[in-house]
């Protein structure tokens, strides 16, 4: 969802480099770049046990939650040209799955302030497996497991390290997007890299029958 479906991750670093900055000493960008695409607890479990983050579970959630109300509900817009390529392949009637880091509300919000909600027959959240997240393939396979299909068969757009690195491990294809903010994430494991969906070519992917 992030950085693919919507332009959230660059009001992400903003409000976390000023969070994390107060949270934990010498916080810095290149920090910051290791945690894009990872859920919520890994973050925090990264921020205990390598900067010796003193607050509690509780009282982090409540400050990161507080900042992604205001990212999605106010700030974040759909990623450019995303609309068209959803409808297109919504259109063909392939199955559509979202399978996001982003808690469940987080992605509930999404697709109600954007009226998404009909375009996906599966959407999973990272706190609905008891599995690891990403980079880890589970949540791409349990995701793919939903929709009834088989990982080969599956594309996934990606825009980070961890997400390509997650799909990949799936045995899945994957298509890393360059979306103007995430020009520092490797996205070489990537079976191709479009430079935003305008070079997205559906019929590329589309499995002969």
């Amino acid at each position: 969802m992030d950085g693919v479906i919507v332009d959230s991750e660059k009001h992400w670093k903003k409000a976390e480099l000023n969070l994390f900055g107060q949270l934990v000493s010498q916080w810095t960008v290149e920090d910051q770049q290791k945690i894009i695409g990872l859920n919520v607890k890994d973050t925090f479990e990264i921020l205990k046990s390598q900067y010796n983050l003193k607050e509690s579970e509780e009282v982090y959630m409540a400050q990161v939650t507080e900042i992604a109300n205001h990212v999605y509900e106010h700030q974040a817009n759909l990623t450019e040209g995303f609309s068209e390529v959803i409808k297109e392949i919504h259109k063909q009637n392939i199955p559509i799955g979202l399978a996001s880091s982003s808690l469940k509300s987080w992605i509930t919000t999404v697709l109600n302030r954007f009226q998404l909600t009909p375009y996906f027959q599966v959407v999973v959240s990272a706190e609905e497996i008891n599995a690891p997240g990403k980079p880890a393939p589970d949540i791409y396979l349990y995701a793919a497991k939903k929709l009834g299909v088989l990982p080969k068969d599956c594309v996934v757009i990606e825009d980070s390290t961890h997400g390509v690195a997650s799909a990949k491990s799936a045995g899945m294809t994957c298509i890393g997007i360059r979306n103007g903010f995430n020009d520092h994430q490797d996205l070489s494991k990537a079976n191709q890299i479009i430079n935003g969906f305008k070079e997205f070519n559906l019929n590329q992917y589309l499995i002969k029958v």
